[in-house]
């Protein structure tokens, strides 16, 4: 092998091991099990913050505590609803009630407690779990 060959392989070897962006150890995300934390800027209900427990194609699901209540809740915000969402870590990915960009609901799922969506047994717990009826939907 040629020297020129030997350093074009080393080049290529090392590329490899350059990293852009977060490192998995300083992604929250990555660390537990919660998924990434949200705020959710509304049209005409002010800002909504909780926990990304999974994004839909029409919708956000989150856990939230109203401010000067300690009990959590499942709350469904709406597209429609939402001015603007940022998620820690990841930037705004909504914006004017729709997704920024063709890969923001993807990136967003990614970071979210549940990536795979949430089933209607899942759904069942989660409600027994925050002593709910129903999930709470924010109207736009």
């Amino acid at each position: 092998m040629t020297r020129r060959s030997m350093a074009a392989l080393g080049a290529v070897a090392l590329s490899g091991a350059c990293m852009i962006g977060a490192s998995p150890k300083s992604f929250g995300p990555a660390t537990g099990g919660a998924g990434v934390r949200v705020s959710v800027a509304t049209w005409s209900r002010g800002t909504v913050t909780g926990e990304l427990l999974a994004a839909l194609d029409t919708a956000l699901v989150l856990v939230s505590r109203t401010p000067g209540d300690s009990a959590a809740r499942l709350v469904l915000v709406p597209l429609t609803a939402i001015r603007s969402a940022s998620f820690r870590q990841v930037g705004v990915k909504i914006k004017d009630s729709h997704y920024a960009s063709g890969d923001a609901l993807a990136d967003v799922r990614r970071v979210s407690r549940y990536p795979q969506g949430v089933s209607g047994e899942l759904l069942k717990d989660l409600l027994v779990a925050y002593k709910q009826e129903q999930v709470s939907v924010l109207q736009p």
